[in-house]
């Protein structure tokens, strides 16, 4: 049994004849999406939030791997658990900040239009800081139930 890999034009193809099932993630606009063919597939601030929150991921299970090998890399982060959370916390909302500027100024103003690098420049710090915002709650009941 062979396995199709993923960006086949056969999987592209499937996905735009199942259009409402991407509709649920992305709104597709053509001027604003990644286009295969023509075909819009993801828009920019959505695909920098794929890539930012997997480049989130991937950072973590580093860190993670290093704090096992007993390499503490950011000391304070560490030592001290409150005062890392609250750090942390913060990050992940300044991170969260410029996708939420942008978007809603985009919305708000109709003479503002951002472009596709800025989209996908916010998107992928809109992708990290949700990853930390999430980790953070679950670092946050941990920390007082344990």
């Amino acid at each position: 049994m062979e396995i199709e890999p993923i960006m086949t034009k056969s999987y592209i193809r499937l996905n735009i004849r199942n259009k409402r099932i991407l509709l649920t993630a992305c709104h597709q606009i053509p001027s604003r999406s990644f286009n295969y063919n023509g075909k819009p597939l993801i828009c920019f601030r959505c695909l920098g939030i794929n890539i930012g929150f997997i480049l989130a991921v991937v950072v973590q299970l580093i860190l993670l791997f290093l704090t096992l090998l007993h390499v503490n890399l950011i000391y304070f982060v560490v030592n001290d658990r409150s005062t890392s959370f609250l750090l942390r916390f913060l990050i992940s909302i300044l991170l969260l900040l410029p996708l939420v500027i942008d978007g809603s100024l985009q919305l708000m103003l109709n003479k503002y239009e951002s472009n596709n690098k800025l989209r996908l420049f916010t998107g992928l710090l809109g992708g990290i800081g949700q990853f930390y915002f999430v980790f953070n709650l679950g670092a946050l009941t941990r920390y007082y139930l344990i």
